[in-house]
């Protein structure tokens, strides 16, 4: 079951969630043939995994068209696309982590990146900074 902040995004941005035994892609999106967006993910994850995959697809609706280039074939568009919808992720699993009472000060940031499912260790360390209401640990 997708988290209540992700259910809101995804009803004021109007995509509808099926789920699915997907192949290849724990999750995608796309428009249906009536011009429906849809979240589709894979029916065999988990609630967590759900909540990331579903961010990252959500990063890619709100952060794609900031790149100029053809995901499907150009090289360094899909990275950037990638690195942007990634990104999202860990914004937000970071703000959700803080929300859910989590004591940032103790927080070690490693963990929480794999909890994510990020090794982009440092990209976590500075989100989770933003926290520290001043002050900043090294």
């Amino acid at each position: 079951m997708l988290d209540s902040d992700l259910l809101r995004i995804l009803k004021k941005n109007n995509i509808k969630v099926n789920y699915l035994d997907l192949p290849t892609k724990p999750g995608c999106l796309m428009v249906d043939q009536i011009g429906q967006l849809r979240l589709l993910l894979k029916s065999d994850l988990t609630e967590h995994e759900e909540n990331i995959v579903a961010r990252h697809e959500l990063g890619h609706f709100f952060f794609d068209d900031d790149v100029c280039g053809d995901y499907s074939k150009d090289t360094i568009a899909r990275q950037k696309m990638e690195h942007n919808a990634d990104d999202y992720v860990i914004r937000e699993m970071v703000a959700q982590y803080v929300l859910d009472g989590n004591d940032v000060e103790t927080t070690n940031y490693i963990t929480l990146a794999c909890q994510i499912g990020t090794d982009n260790f440092n990209r976590v360390k500075k989100e989770l900074l933003k926290y520290f209401n001043g002050k900043v640990q090294t």
